[in-house]
């Protein structure tokens, strides 16, 4: 995938991005930072990177209908939910376009679970690494530039506060530290 040339509105105070390996912490990372960021009174929106074919919609449903009969695309209104359904161009295209939507619509942070390889592309925004042993943390580390905090599992087990020069914050026990340096710009 080519992320070359992403740039987002300065709307967006902060771009926090959850990379790490499968079953790792990243949701959980997720969930504690976008719960203590709402907490706080920030408007804060959520993008999920799903690596599969995956749909929202139910087969039969009318929206489904309406997809199957060629819309480009569908949007469910409740009185609870809305949902846009529509087939990506491109993930780093989408990406873009979402952020760019809650950029507009005046969200005080991002917060990214997903897109590894995106998020060695986009020098702007906070990276936190989350993985399971030593062993992965090490090849994550070579592999993706400027992480800013290590997260999920490893953080529990390896008894410090930093790791090659970059943080380890176990959540929910550090999970202040981390809010702090979200909200301090490091």
């Amino acid at each position: 995938m080519a992320f070359n040339n992403l740039h987002f509105s300065p709307n967006i105070v902060k771009i926090v991005f959850i990379v790490g390996t499968k079953n790792s912490g990243k949701t959980t990372a997720a969930e504690y930072i976008v719960g203590e960021l709402a907490r706080l009174g920030y408007k804060v929106g959520t993008v999920k990177h799903i690596h599969h074919e995956f749909t929202i919609d139910t087969e039969g449903k009318d929206t489904y209908r309406m997809r199957k009969a060629g819309a480009s695309m569908v949007v469910s209104i409740s009185p609870s939910e809305v949902a846009v359904m529509r087939r990506p161009e491109d993930e780093d295209n989408e990406f873009k376009k979402v952020a760019q939507q809650m950029s507009s619509e005046g969200f005080d942070f991002l917060v990214v679970e997903g897109f590894k390889m995106l998020s060695g592309g986009i020098h702007q925004g906070f990276k936190i690494l989350t993985c399971k042993t030593k062993e992965e943390l090490d090849e994550l580390l070579t592999e993706l530039p400027q992480i800013d905090a290590i997260s999920g599992i490893v953080s529990e087990k390896l008894s410090r506060v930093e790791y090659q020069g970059v943080p380890l914050v176990a959540i929910p026990r550090d999970g202040g530290r981390l809010i702090d340096m979200l909200l301090s710009g490091r």
